[in-house]
């Protein structure tokens, strides 16, 4: 499990330090560096390793999610794109983002077991080469190694991104019953009996994702409600992927009480099976229902005031009690200013 995230000058945060736990909820305001935090713990296992986003590298993820008219490169993952260099620290693992022009390159502080990688002395440090972040928007470097616990993030950005990957790797995930096994769980929580997913021609004779009915019929995954759909995409990928860390940003988008609720009971498994969940909301709602169904569910209010991170735990009841007096935790400056 991940206890402990430390960053410097990466994207907005200048300097900050956060603690984890199995069930991890950011709430703050906006720009207060929650998915911040989320993307660096999305980077963290190896920049370079391929992720269930078709056809991509971690790196690669989020620059294309980031990804503004047609400029490349990863100098959006340095603060302000002109210091020298950004640290991802995951507990007694550093990740170091070197500007190195015309790219970035990247190293970690020790080396890795059951891998030789080069060293390198910087400012009299060793550290070891993982790779280069090139500035024309390819990322090559050693993908196979993680150097922290595995991690996967979700977000209603990154669907699009995800649905080429299912197709590609279609049929294995339905051979190995994780198509059915989706479809059925989401028919508790909706009004239709769901009994498979498949991948079959649409119009025109391209190929798109199906919720299959009892009766045979066919629905679009992409015309069923946003949130039954989002849910569903996240799980396929979860179920593939297995990651040992689940990131969620912005949990509560598009999922009504009841798919929320459902949501909350998985992240409790997840939990229970040694997982750790760490996840992002504007919701006091979904706070709410998330640390009902997780009672050692750690709330974190975060704030980011000059490039400084500051956050305060918050226990579920104190929250509840401030709820009840009118007072919002999200509004972070009363607390942590």
């Amino acid at each position: 499990m991940i206890r402990k995230l430390r960053l410097e000058n990466f994207r907005g945060v200048v300097k900050g330090e956060i603690e984890l736990d199995k069930l991890t909820i950011l709430v703050g305001p906006n720009n207060s560096g929650r998915t911040t935090i989320l993307e660096a713990l999305f980077l963290a296992p190896n920049p370079f390793r391929m992720v269930p986003y078709f056809p991509m590298t971690a790196a690669e993820l989020l620059a294309e999610n980031h990804r503004a008219l047609n400029e490349k490169g990863y100098t959006f993952l340095i603060n302000r794109y002109t210091a020298e260099k950004a640290v991802i620290g995951v507990d007694d693992t550093e990740i170091t983002l070197y500007k190195m022009w015309p790219g970035i390159i990247v190293l970690v502080n020790h080396q890795p077991p059951g891998f030789a990688l080069s060293k390198w002395i910087i400012n009299e440090m060793e550290l070891f080469y993982v790779g280069t972040l090139e500035a024309g928007g390819s990322a090559k470097g050693v993908g196979k190694l993680l150097l922290t616990p595995n991690t996967l993030m979700f977000s209603t950005k990154l669907v699009g991104f995800a649905h080429e990957y299912l197709r590609q790797v279609w049929i294995e995930i339905s051979n190995k019953g994780y198509t059915a096994a989706v479809a059925k769980d989401v028919s508790r929580y909706v009004a239709e009996d769901y009994v498979n997913l498949t991948v079959e021609p649409f119009m025109g004779g391209e190929l798109s994702l199906f919720a299959m009915l009892s009766d045979g019929t066919r629905v679009r995954l992409s015309d069923l409600g946003a949130g039954v759909h989002l849910y569903v995409v996240n799980r396929l990928l979860y179920e593939h992927y297995r990651p040992e860390v689940v990131l969620w940003d912005d949990v509560e988008t598009y999922l009504n009480p009841r798919l929320l609720s459902h949501v909350a009971e998985w992240f409790a498994d997840l939990v229970d099976e040694g997982k750790q969940v760490v996840v992002s909301t504007h919701s006091l709602e979904a706070v709410k229902t998330l640390t009902t169904f997780v009672e050692d569910a750690t709330v974190l209010v975060t704030l980011l005031r000059d490039g400084v991170l500051k956050w305060m735990r918050v226990k579920p009841d104190k929250l509840r009690k401030w709820s009840r007096a009118g007072i919002d935790p999200r509004y972070a400056e009363v607390f942590l200013l």
